[in-house]
């Protein structure tokens, strides 16, 4: 694996222009994970329908000690500021700088957890001190649209101002732990996300060309007061919980407390959303809840709930983007019920039992022609009931050139209705 520069253009440059000073509108670092895999910020990389976009490589017995090898858009994903870039196979980069943790063809190796006092490095930067000051920063230049709202990332004290987001931060032992993203405002320090094994997760995803869904329980936590803290040592409070979401089929109500995640104490809200939005939608969670415990007269008593969780609905400044559209089966698109705004969304039709929801349907389509529109939701494919997109698709793709009977949920009465979808109804 190799550090690599990273460049985005408004416009292919010419190839005599490659050779000489290069404008670009954007130019910040990356690190390979495979042979011809790139990961980066995703910031760095505008729009991915209209730029594009290269790597720098090093050309031994040139009179160009550096050339610019052309690569292709593969995800962006905005929600954790992580986009992956290809180059075609068979490019060498090996007069970059190696990371002896991740040689081509392995996969993708993660220091588990950073925690200070472990000594860093980041490779094509060389101005950072190998030294982490803060683990687990959160800071407001990454606003609220991503992940790192709630923390997951790490600081470095910078000893020159130049600065470039993607490098790669590797350990001790040489091994990928984090890839710098942000400068702190008026500080000379630098952040950088912590690619510790849920983001690996989402990184393995990616590669396959996918964007990650994230996961989403339904409810919405408030920290614990100190009066509270003397009946419950840590947790959150739920104060709301959304009708018919996760949350609300495992039994949660309000003024439960959600003492931990998976065997992870919660400590404060920040804890609560990196255990929850941190993880895939689909995953299964558990949680240990203590119920009665903020009630003077209540009676508490602790038990642990299995949820599996559906899919985050996200609002981000940069759009996310892979290569890999939403798969479609007879022009209709379905995703999990909770992955659009909640204002476009009857959550009392939603069955907590499972249940998917059609997002877009393309018109004269047999799912079109069958009568099926967007935003209804969709429980049981021929009688066995669904619980995610790739079930739906799995049974659906099952009586190729059959008639299928989707039982959804009717928008006017709210009745399960059954209608079968013809595949010779479709526009030919």
């Amino acid at each position: 694996a190799s550090c690599v520069q990273v460049l985005c253009f408004a416009t292919p440059p010419e190839p005599e222009s490659l050779r000489h000073q290069l404008i670009p509108l954007a130019h910040g670092f990356g690190v390979f994970i495979d042979r011809n895999t790139v990961l980066t910020n995703r910031h760095l990389l505008g729009n991915p329908e209209t730029h594009h976009y290269f790597v720098a490589r090093a050309e031994q017995d040139s009179d160009d000690p550096v050339v610019l090898v052309a690569a292709e858009a593969k995800v962006f994903d905005s929600w954790t500021d992580l986009a992956l870039l290809t180059v075609e196979t068979g490019q060498s980069f090996a007069n970059f700088p190696a990371d002896p943790g991740i040689s081509a063809g392995q996969k993708l190796t993660i220091y588990p957890t950073l925690q200070a006092p472990h000594s860093v490095t980041a490779t094509g930067e060389p101005y950072l001190r190998p030294t982490v000051d803060e683990a687990d920063a959160r800071f407001d230049l990454l606003a609220s649209d991503s992940l790192y709202q709630h923390g997951g990332l790490f600081r470095f004290a910078m000893d020159h101002p130049g600065y470039k987001s993607g490098s790669g931060v590797f350990d001790e032992q040489g091994r990928l732990c984090g890839i710098t993203t942000a400068l702190v405002p008026e500080s000379p320090d630098i952040v950088a996300i912590s690619l510790d094994r849920r983001l690996v997760d989402f990184v393995q995803k990616m590669q396959l060309g996918s964007l990650p869904d994230y996961g989403f329980l339904g409810v919405t936590p408030r920290a614990l007061s100190a009066q509270q803290r003397q009946r419950v040592a840590s947790g959150v409070q739920v104060i709301d919980v959304i009708t018919n979401s996760p949350a609300d089929g495992a039994g949660l109500r309000f003024s439960d407390v959600i003492t931990h995640i998976n065997d992870q104490a919660i400590d404060n809200s920040a804890d609560y959303f990196r255990g929850i939005a941190g993880r895939l939608a689909g995953t299964t969670v558990l949680m240990r809840i203590v119920r009665g415990a903020l009630h003077e007269d209540g009676k508490q008593r602790e038990f642990e709930v299995s949820v599996s969780l559906s899919k985050r609905f996200q609002v981000t400044r940069r759009p996310s983007w892979s290569v890999n559209p939403p798969p479609t089966w007879r022009g209709l698109t379905v995703d999990y019920p909770f992955s659009v705004p909640r204002t476009q969304l009857l959550t009392t039709y939603i069955d907590p039992a499972g249940c998917v929801l059609t997002t877009d349907i393309q018109i004269e389509s047999a799912a079109w022609n069958s009568g099926l529109r967007p935003r209804t939701v969709i429980t049981a494919v021929n009688g066995t009931r669904v619980h995610s997109p790739a079930e739906f698709h799995t049974l659906a793709n099952q009586q190729a050139g059959e008639v299928v009977t989707l039982t959804i949920v009717d928008g006017d009465s709210g009745q399960a209705v059954q209608i079968g979808v013809d595949p010779g109804l479709g526009r030919r």
